[in-house]
């Protein structure tokens, strides 16, 4: 049994070792390709009379300069999906607590208790306009169910 516990320690132990190597491998790599962007190139032309000419370019832009653009316009496009998906979300929500509030409001409106118990609820009837704006808009499923959620907690 000792032997089954150390055999296993000695495993993990071996493979902690080759992840951390590797880890510290890419991050070698990391510094020298940051290392070799930051330098300038030099470029030697030769032109028609034999004189050569070297041309210096500028240092490429850090790159963390241009992830930090590209992460802030991920943002952004991300914040503006939120936005269209809070106001789907909420359209849904007024269609489905209408439907809710015209079924309440013909419940009451019934004076006859034999009647009033035979007819539909208005949370079926909420159910049922979920039900049917899920059948014409399946891709907003997640907004149409989050808003039936709301209408049935009475939020």
């Amino acid at each position: 049994m000792n032997k089954k516990i150390f055999l296993k320690l000695g495993i993990g132990l071996v493979c902690l070792s080759l992840v951390a190597c590797g880890h510290k491998n890419n991050l070698e790599g990391e510094e020298d390709s940051s290392k070799s962007s930051s330098s300038n190139s030099v470029i030697t032309t030769q032109n028609s009379g034999g004189d050569s000419i070297n041309t210096t370019s500028p240092p490429i832009e850090n790159l963390e300069d241009n992830n930090h653009q590209d992460v802030n316009q991920d943002t952004q496009s991300d914040i503006e999906q939120d936005i269209q998906e809070e106001s789907t979300e909420d359209e849904y929500y007024i269609i489905i607590k209408d439907a809710w509030q015209k079924q309440r409001d013909y419940i009451e409106s019934i004076d006859d208790a034999k009647v009033k118990q035979s007819i539909q609820t208005s949370r079926s009837a909420a159910i049922m306009e979920a039900n049917r704006l899920l059948i014409e808009h399946p891709e907003d499923s997640d907004a149409i169910n989050s808003s039936l959620k709301r209408v049935l907690n009475d939020e």
